[in-house]
């Protein structure tokens, strides 16, 4: 098990390193991680659940499934550019109150503790 098990966070800033991304207005992108190599959440939309390896402070996201619920427009192209950036992401950084997942681009995406159910 690592450091992340049992651990629920909410989406606080993502930073693309030439631009802020703001998340569609009302939305909440969230991230949880399970005891069986797991990750779950919110893309703003619909649900995901998907698989997930760590070690020290690498990580690595597998594909990840997503309920089929129809998001408007702008849900909908945040929800693609949050999975295509959690397939991403290669290392973690856990501080006090604090997640940061960085991406092989450099993109930061940075949570704060919170309910990812």
């Amino acid at each position: 098990l690592s450091e992340l098990s049992g651990t629920e966070w909410t989406l606080s800033t993502w930073n693309t390193g030439s631009a802020e991304v703001s998340l569609v207005e009302g939305s909440a992108i969230t991230l949880g991680f399970g005891y069986d190599d797991d990750a779950f959440g919110s893309t703003g939309c619909n649900r995901f659940r998907g698989g997930v390896l760590v070690e020290d402070d690498a990580i690595t996201f597998g594909p990840a499934a997503t309920t089929r619920m129809m998001c408007e427009p702008a849900l909908a192209e945040q929800e693609t550019a949050w999975l295509s950036a959690l397939a991403q992401v290669a290392h973690f950084r856990l501080g006090e109150n604090q997640l940061t997942l960085i991406t092989n681009d450099g993109s930061a995406l940075s949570f704060v503790p919170g309910s990812a159910r």
